[in-house]
């Protein structure tokens, strides 16, 4: 039957990404005297953040320093660890970070892979390398302390993951063809990266054996997180491209960003996925420190696009959702120096913390065919919250009435017009409402749709 549904009011939700997030703070790193700049590289959020920072040597563009730089929730700095590094690649992120209780596990490249474990003081527990060459792309850990790190070898040619225990012995590595570019754990291990221009997915088990792979095509395969479902965050035409795939690596929706785009780093909190990059700005003609949010559905609903002092290329290389946002990355900062008199730009390492401003859900309903008194109607909800879940109904039906069910069932007693408020309230107790008019008609005489019929037989 048809569903009816006049509208009368309809209270609209704030359309602004800005609003959507709140700076708590931010931070710029920068090492006294003359370098080649600073990058924040990999970050991890739970007891208190973790930035890894890369501080690129003016002699040698392949040596640096990782600079462990930890703050409180509140953005006061707690901790500082300097470790030397020697890589191949700057374009690799060569350092990365994670967080198992209250100890630090950091891996970097230095000719090969170098993992160490720390106390929250900064004592060294333990430190770990492995004899083959190969670059630091990513780290994970799992729910009882097993470490996982991807690396690159044979100039991207091939991948390896390495799986260390949490006292920090080598359980097992495996290599795979392709270049690794991020790895995730959910019971299984997920990592994702590309292979000529196309993207790769391996799903692999806890004892370092491939279960499948997956190739798609899209150009660029730059990030994975595994829940219920896989979401890879890639590089396709130029732009972002996120994809969500079901456990078996289907492909369930694919969206881009549409817009001038790299990516790096995707996590998910909730059912919301999050991903770091840079987005091109067309006003300053350079790249933005960027972060979107796409809910569930791919449809994006929120995102940062900061822009520094909007001179030269800023890039957001990491973000890590734990309730709240943080990221990192690097702006570039236009400085004045002297003697002599002269202007410079040099990258600066950038850290934020974000919280997220809840979208109160949109309010809307209908109803099942024309309305009569003594009928009963079946009213539907067809409401819905944009970054979460529709979790309380209201309904009012203007006779005096309630009903607090998601889809009721109500009968007027006499005919006339009514007002019908339907009240909704997300997961986060944001509300929102809707009142539309409804026209109930005289009760129907029983058999009265036969009288034409009649009328025509004895005519």
């Amino acid at each position: 039957m048809k569903r009816l549904a006049i509208l009368i009011l309809i209270l609209l939700i704030p359309s602004s990404f800005a609003q959507s997030f709140v700076k708590e703070w931010d931070d710029t790193y920068d090492m006294p005297g003359l370098d080649a700049g600073e990058e924040g590289r990999s970050i991890c959020f739970g007891n208190e953040i973790v930035v890894a920072i890369l501080s690129f040597s003016l002699q040698n563009e392949y040596r640096a320093q990782c600079i462990l730089t930890h703050y409180d929730k509140d953005g006061v700095k707690q901790l500082e660890k300097v470790i030397p590094l020697l890589f191949y690649d700057d374009e690799e992120r060569n350092v990365a970070v994670c967080l198992f209780n209250e100890t630090t596990i950091v891996a970097y490249t230095y000719k090969n892979i170098h993992v160490m474990a720390y106390e929250k003081n900064g004592k060294e527990i333990w430190e770990k390398q492995w004899g083959r060459e190969a670059s630091v792309n990513d780290i994970d850990v799992d729910k009882n302390g097993n470490i996982y790190v991807m690396g690159n070898i044979n100039n991207g040619a091939k991948f390896c993951i390495l799986k260390y225990k949490i006292d920090g012995e080598l359980e097992w590595n495996v290599s795979l063809n392709g270049k690794g570019m991020g790895i995730d754990v959910n019971g299984s291990i997920f990592a994702v990266g590309y292979e000529g221009n196309h993207t790769i997915l391996f799903k692999i088990d806890s004892e370092g054996k491939i279960v499948w792979k997956k190739t798609y095509a899209i150009e660029k395969g730059c990030d994975v997180v595994a829940g219920n479902e896989i979401t890879i965050a890639g590089e396709n035409n130029g732009s972002i491209a996120i994809f969500k795939c079901d456990k078996n690596g289907n492909v369930m929706w694919i969206t881009e960003y549409k817009e001038k785009s790299f990516a790096h780093s995707i996590d998910a909190y909730k059912e919301n996925t999050f991903i770091a990059g840079s987005g091109y700005n067309e006003s300053s003609r350079d790249y933005d420190f960027l972060i979107l949010e796409y809910n569930k559905n791919g449809q994006l609903i929120r995102k940062i696009q900061y822009n520094g002092e909007g001179s030269r290329n800023d890039d957001a290389w990491d973000v890590d959702v734990n309730e709240k946002i943080a990221a990192t990355g690097f702006v570039t900062n236009k400085k004045i120096i002297s003697p002599p008199q002269g202007i410079a730009y040099d990258r600066d390492a950038y850290m934020a913390k974000y919280s997220l401003q809840n979208i109160p859900p949109t309010a809307n309903f209908s109803w099942e065919g024309e309305v009569y008194a003594g009928k009963e109607v079946k009213f539907f909800d067809d409401s819905y919250d944009i970054d979460g879940k529709v979790k309380k109904w209201r309904w009012n039906f203007g006779d005096g009435k309630t009903s607090f069910e998601q889809n009721p069932t109500h009968t007027y007693t006499k005919e006339g017009k009514y007002y019908v408020n339907l009240t909704v309230t997300d997961d986060e107790g944001g509300k929102n409402w809707i009142v539309k008019e409804i026209t109930v008609h005289g009760k129907k005489t029983p058999g009265f749709e036969l009288l034409p019929l009649l009328l025509a037989l004895i005519i």
